[in-house]
């Protein structure tokens, strides 16, 4: 091995957590691996801890929803923590537990939504919902419903909500790096400021903080 190569096997701290090398596998879409009750389906838990054997520092899953009625998809379209908690802890609780038996951290990426992007026939006979009322982008003859302020809060808080199921389950970070939901223009500061990264340990994100965070800018996405 190359000297300069040694340092990928060296242990890193990341977030509080120390992995053991610094091999991250990226969060990537992971289609076909959720149950109809919105969690990870045994195929999806088995995808996860193949990558854990094989020695794997840090898995990142792919995107879980915040929540599933504002933007409501399909069932099955992706995990999302807030439309029953009791049974993403129970099969997701399995996941974590023989991920870290490999020595591996695992983080989970939340999404607040995927706005236009989201393809029309995961949607539930409604339309899709965005910042402003801008077409789908598959299809330039589909409008987007625009968010009203309440929704926006409620998204917020149920980011907050996520974290804390997340944590509850195991995993060892959440975060929320997908803005597919804020592309177009409105006011982000109460989603970003709040709920861009959340610790695995955050607990709910109060309204009156949503609020505040609201009022301090907006900004072009």
């Amino acid at each position: 091995m190359k000297e300069n190569h040694k340092i990928l096997f060296e242990p890193y701290q990341l977030a509080g957590c120390t992995l053991k090398n610094r091999y991250v596998m990226a969060a990537m879409g992971t289609g076909g691996m959720v149950t109809p009750e919105n969690t990870f389906n045994e195929r999806g838990i088995e995808y996860y801890v193949a990558r854990a054997k094989g020695g794997v520092g840090l898995i990142i899953t792919g995107t879980i929803y915040a929540e599933n009625d504002i933007e409501k998809a399909v069932d099955g379209t992706m995990p999302c923590p807030t439309d029953n908690p009791s049974a993403f802890i129970m099969n997701t609780a399995e996941m974590c537990e023989r991920v870290h038996a490999y020595g591996s951290k695992i983080f989970t990426q939340l999404t607040a939504g995927f706005g236009r992007v989201l393809k029309p026939h995961l949607l539930c006979g409604q339309p899709p919902v965005a910042p402003s009322p801008i077409s789908s982008y598959w299809d330039e003859t589909l409008m987007c419903r625009e968010l009203t302020v309440d929704e926006i809060h409620t998204i917020v808080e149920r980011c907050g909500d996520t974290a804390k199921i997340c944590q509850q389950a195991g995993f060892d970070w959440t975060s929320s790096p997908c803005p597919s939901l804020t592309r177009g223009r409105m006011n982000t500061a109460a989603v970003w400021k709040t709920a861009c990264v959340l610790p695995a340990k955050s607990c709910r994100i109060s309204r009156k903080n949503a609020e505040k965070s609201s009022r301090s800018s907006s900004v072009t996405v």
